[in-house]
């Protein structure tokens, strides 16, 4: 199994399709009983909370809609060595 990136545990980062309206991506967050952070409009993402160790299995899921979510990804962690 590939070594996975450096991420933040208990997030996903979920950017939404151009079209949806905060209430409509946060209506998706909740039908999955999950938290959000604030809504960036700009680039229509959320930061979704996660529990702890499924960030993949949730990642997942978000991308199983793709007529509403763009892309959701790991909340990656840069790290300088």
């Amino acid at each position: 199994m590939p070594d996975l990136p450096n991420y933040k545990e208990g997030e996903v980062i979920v950017l939404f399709k151009d079209k949806i309206t905060e209430e409509q991506a946060r209506q998706l967050v909740k039908k999955f009983r999950l938290s959000a952070g604030e809504w960036n409009k700009r680039l229509s993402k959320l930061l979704v909370k996660v529990p702890v160790g499924e960030e993949i299995k949730w990642r997942a899921e978000f991308n199983k809609y793709p007529l509403i979510v763009e892309i959701a990804a790991l909340n990656k962690i840069n790290i300088i060595k």
